[in-house]
């Protein structure tokens, strides 16, 4: 299962061969290409590694930042539990993925690559044309950055104290939500997008200095907003080229 990554078909061999493990899923990391051009089929992983799904800081890459390899037969034993959910997000698939990581406790995490990730382009929201349909889908993408990942989170995970879903919270917002925040602001303007976001902010309690930040955007000048999102974008860039 994957959006916008694609196999490393370099890699493939070594994927194949992990199938014979019957892990209950599997997460493919990404590595991202802004053109096609950029993707070599000299790119390999030459250190293979395999490690324990951690929720803290995997549950951010198993909605459309990465590829999934999951067994069948445990989609099915899950899909009639989780079928009611299956339509509330645009990340169906994670209510999926944490019931079985939760029931059956052998997910995997591989450093092999996906081969090309859009790394979050907006050329996909032409607002000229279509202008309506681009709307409710910033609109639609940006609340399911909330409950695609809480709503599967505290469905499967309700034992969790306060202090885990502080960092799983954290991890999400800055990995996952800021960036889609910002898009929103952009095309729509900042009342539109929070009164969009006030009831999905509700699904698992907001850490304090979160809702201060959230605070801080809605104040900010836009032009403040823009140079923020673009130095964050390099910084990231810096620190995890990948």
């Amino acid at each position: 299962i994957g959006d916008d990554d694609r196999i490393n078909i370099y890699n493939f061999k070594k994927i194949y061969k992990l199938l014979k493990y019957n892990y209950s899923g599997l997460t493919i990391s990404y590595k991202n290409f802004q053109q096609d051009h950029q993707i070599s089929k000299y790119y390999k992983d030459k250190k293979h590694s395999i490690r324990e799904f951690d929720l803290k800081n995997d549950l951010k890459r198993i909605g459309f930042t990465s590829c999934q390899i999951i067994r069948t037969d445990l989609i099915a034993e899950v899909f009639k539990k989780e079928k009611k959910y299956l339509i509330s997000s645009k990340f169906p698939q994670n209510f999926i993925i944490l019931s079985i990581i939760n029931n059956f406790n052998n997910w995997k995490v591989s450093n092999l690559k996906g081969i090309y990730n859009r790394a979050g382009s907006l050329n996909i929201f032409n607002l000229k044309e279509k202008k309506l349909k681009h709307y409710l889908n910033i609109k639609k993408r940006l609340k399911s950055e909330y409950s695609g990942y809480f709503s599967p989170l505290k469905k499967n995970f309700p034992k969790l104290n306060n202090y885990q879903l502080k960092e799983i919270y954290e991890d999400i917002f800055f990995n996952n939500i800021l960036s889609w925040l910002f898009v929103s602001i952009k095309f729509i303007g900042k009342k539109k997008t929070f009164d969009n976001i006030k009831h999905v902010r509700k699904i698992i309690k907001e850490p304090l200095y979160i809702k201060f930040i959230l605070k801080f955007i809605y104040l900010c000048p836009i032009i403040l907003l823009d140079l923020i999102r673009v130095i964050r974008k390099f910084s990231k860039q810096l620190l995890n080229p990948t």
